[in-house]
């Protein structure tokens, strides 16, 4: 994990994207500053948010993400874990659907916006949402990602992480391995 002289700049580059209004340096997200995120929070439930990636990235990525892919595509795993807990009413999922995908028309995430129709459990939070990704991990118990890089900052914020495939830089010690 994090080696002691590590420590604070980790800390600073973690608190930074969180704080930074614009564009995070590391990243080139915009980072949403709002409190739109209390319209997406079902009361008295166990809030899990599901982070996507696009899927030109794990392309990108190639063999780290093939490796160890569980479904066939992101929207697989989330009706997989959907339907897992469709009859237990105190699980909800949110699906955050990643900004850089805002203007993508491709058919792998605008489908998604179909899987809160079929199942009651799963409401969506489109591309083009304002909310903060940092106000939906403060707000979940859980978070799940297909190889999202926010999965180690959730993890970082103290929230479990659930890894649904590969991801870049697998295996570097920042969540424990399955």
């Amino acid at each position: 994990l994090i080696k002691p002289h590590h420590h604070d700049a980790v800390v600073n580059f973690f608190q930074r994207d969180v704080e930074v209004v614009g564009v995070a340096a590391n990243r080139g997200e915009h980072i949403r500053r709002d409190n739109a995120v209390g319209e997406f929070r079902q009361n008295a439930k166990r809030n899990f948010v599901i982070f996507n990636s696009s899927e030109d990235e794990f392309f990108a990525i190639g063999d780290a993400v093939e490796k160890y892919r569980l479904f066939k595509d992101q929207a697989q795993g989330i009706r997989y874990l959907a339907s897992k807990t469709l009859l237990d009413p105190s699980i909800h999922y949110f699906v955050r659907v990643h900004p850089n995908l805002a203007r993508i028309p491709y058919a792998y995430h605008t489908r998604l916006a179909a899987l809160s129709q079929l199942f009651a459990n799963v409401s969506i939070i489109p591309a083009s949402s304002p909310i903060s990704t940092y106000k939906l991990i403060d707000r979940c118990e859980k978070v799940f990602v297909f190889g999202s890089t926010v999965g180690v900052e959730a993890a970082f914020w103290g929230r479990p992480v659930v890894l649904m495939g590969g991801a870049h830089g697998e295996g570097g010690n920042i969540t424990p391995s399955a």
